[in-house]
């Protein structure tokens, strides 16, 4: 577009300094200025289409975060994007109380859940993320009230349903922690996590056989977990097999050495 409009003042120039006759001059310079004006009128409308772009906070699910928190705001070209002192938004909160968790600052990692519940609406992350947090502190029924919310949000969320489980199984509602669990599986079989926990379930059932049987199952999936060869060697104890329960027992302690500690607080001894 540049070349043509170069092209359209070298004509003119020419034509006024003599290069045609009068009459043909006139039109000439007419029509070549009409050129101008429609070739410079075609660089704006280009200029003014619409960009389409992905800011970071609303990258697409999977990329940046658990989800984006906003749709994603075709711009101009040619405008400045804006840049307003705003709070942070939910996407950002829960980052900020995932590194509070990481450090094991769970009272802080709790204050940021609870503004980026009241950020951005309640969301399933929210909650689940501040359920856990809950658990952390050992605060059992506060860890249930939000993956309850978790749960009424996205029913099928394997991860809130596992996390519910846990908790009920800890306070020995073991029935409800039992049907937690079998529907977390119903949505993902194989996750070790889930099994884990209906592992523990049955142990706490006393129904040894099946305690075993899941904790096989999710070391089979993750061989270096403490609380699963923990677990297992003491529903082998139970059973009565000494070499067994030894053999995982002694396992575990290489892997964590205060697992005992652990298991009897949750009243496994």
């Amino acid at each position: 577009m540049i070349s043509v409009l170069a092209f359209v003042r070298k004509a003119i120039r020419w034509a006024i300094a003599g290069g045609m006759p009068a009459l043909a001059t006139t039109v000439a310079v007419i029509s070549l200025v009409a050129i101008s004006l429609v070739a410079m009128a075609l660089v704006d409308m280009a200029q003014a289409q619409p960009q389409n772009y992905y800011p970071g906070w609303a990258a697409p699910p999977g990329y940046y975060g658990p989800r984006p928190q906003r749709p994603v705001q075709p711009k101009r070209a040619r405008e400045t994007p804006a840049t307003p002192a705003a709070p942070a938004d939910g996407t950002e909160l829960l980052k900020r109380g995932d590194s509070f968790a990481e450090r094991g600052d769970f009272d802080r990692a709790i204050e940021q859940y609870d503004r980026a519940i009241k950020a951005d609406a309640a969301t399933t992350e929210a909650y689940y993320r501040r359920g856990v947090a809950y658990s952390r502190k050992n605060d059992h029924h506060r860890a249930i009230a939000d993956f309850d919310e978790a749960i009424k949000l996205t029913p099928g969320d394997a991860a809130s349903l596992n996390g519910r489980c846990w908790e009920r199984a800890i306070l020995d509602r073991l029935e409800q922690a039992l049907e937690d669990c079998n529907a977390a599986l119903k949505v993902k079989a194989d996750d070790g996590n889930v099994l884990d926990s209906r592992a523990f379930t049955y142990l706490k059932l006393e129904r040894y056989d099946e305690a075993i049987a899941d904790y096989t199952a999710a070391l089979a999936l993750e061989p270096k977990v403490a609380g699963s060869l923990y677990g297992r060697g003491m529903a082998k104890l139970k059973k009565g097999d000494a070499a067994g329960s030894k053999a995982d027992l002694a396992a575990a302690r290489a892997i964590k050495a205060d697992v005992a500690r652990d298991f009897a607080r949750f009243g496994i001894k």
